[in-house]
């Protein structure tokens, strides 16, 4: 069950009595990003759904177990929206990298540590200062949109994502990644960048 979207469910679940509490809770969905109506919608008939499934394993799993997978689910979804408001990355892009991030065998939080460093690597090249400049020279990526503006992190890490996956020499590709995210970041999210973001972006 994943319900990490860009809006927070405020459900608590404690013992036996609260799986009632749980349904309730989904319905209470609080808005904590701009998305329309009918985003909305479907994300309370995803909840439903979900509960739905949860009260039919209820007698197998138990309240507890049932009680530790939806706190974790919140918990999921909190990290992700204060890593948003962070990152100024959407949730459900952020939630489509994590599972990039499951799938690649790297820690989530990598990417947390990494943005901050492209950022600024990003403003130092716009700037025509710092190493990381090379490396986007050598792959052929501007950092800044048509106006001037720089890209957004995601837009920025997607073009990168797909030019290190092309690229046959290796220890280069790693080389570029170090330069642009950080000594030790870079190397950690190959695996990330490897699928290529088609395949990221394709996660549903």
């Amino acid at each position: 069950m994943d319900l990490s979207t860009s809006y927070t469910i405020k459900a608590k679940v404690e013992g036996q009595n609260q799986i009632g509490k749980l349904e309730t809770g989904l319905n209470k969905l609080k808005v904590s990003t701009n998305k329309t109506a009918t985003a909305m919608s479907k994300l309370k008939t995803a909840a439903g759904n979900a509960f739905g499934v949860l009260k039919g394993i209820a007698p197998v799993l138990g309240v507890a177990a049932i009680g530790k997978m939806v706190n974790d689910t919140l918990q999921l979804g909190d990290s992700l929206e204060k890593m948003s408001q962070k990152t100024g990355v959407a949730v459900p892009v952020l939630d489509k990298l994590r599972q990039a991030a499951d799938l690649g065998g790297t820690e989530f939080k990598t990417l947390s540590r990494a943005f901050p460093t492209l950022a600024k690597n990003m403003q130092d090249a716009s700037d025509g200062v710092g190493t990381a400049k090379e490396a986007f020279d050598r792959l052929g990526l501007g950092v800044t949109n048509a106006d001037g503006s720089l890209k957004s992190l995601d837009t920025m890490f997607f073009e990168i994502t797909d030019k290190i996956k092309n690229m046959n020499n290796r220890t280069l590709a790693a080389a570029n990644a170090s330069e642009i995210f950080g000594t030790g970041m870079g190397a950690k999210l190959i695996p990330i960048m490897n699928q290529g973001s088609e395949a990221i972006e394709a996660l549903k």
